[in-house]
């Protein structure tokens, strides 16, 4: 369903990764969020996140497309910004 073209940053709970729609080839951001890994407390903070961001619409805010629980791992799908790299370290920041 989709590529991956590349690795964006590390955050502190996990990766975000630039992804490709093979059909559409339209551009998304994937954080990629190992549950396994992390305290009680940092998992419900980031299981809150996802669902705070489904119900957000904004035109200053980068649009939630699914989030989704994959083997260990909370997986959050969200618009690709072009040109909005000097902000990503507040639209993926705890």
């Amino acid at each position: 369903k989709v590529l991956l073209v590349g690795e964006i940053m590390v955050i502190l709970l996990g990766n975000v990764y630039l992804i490709e729609h093979k059909q559409t080839k339209k551009l998304y951001v994937c954080k990629k969020i190992p549950m396994s890994s992390i305290s009680t407390e940092e998992k419900k903070a980031v299981l809150q996140e996802a669902n705070l961001l489904q119900n957000l619409r904004h035109k200053h805010i980068v649009q939630h497309i699914e989030s989704f629980l994959e083997d260990t791992e909370l997986i959050i799908i969200m618009e690709h910004c072009s040109g909005c790299f000097n902000r990503r370290r507040f639209i993926f920041t705890y």
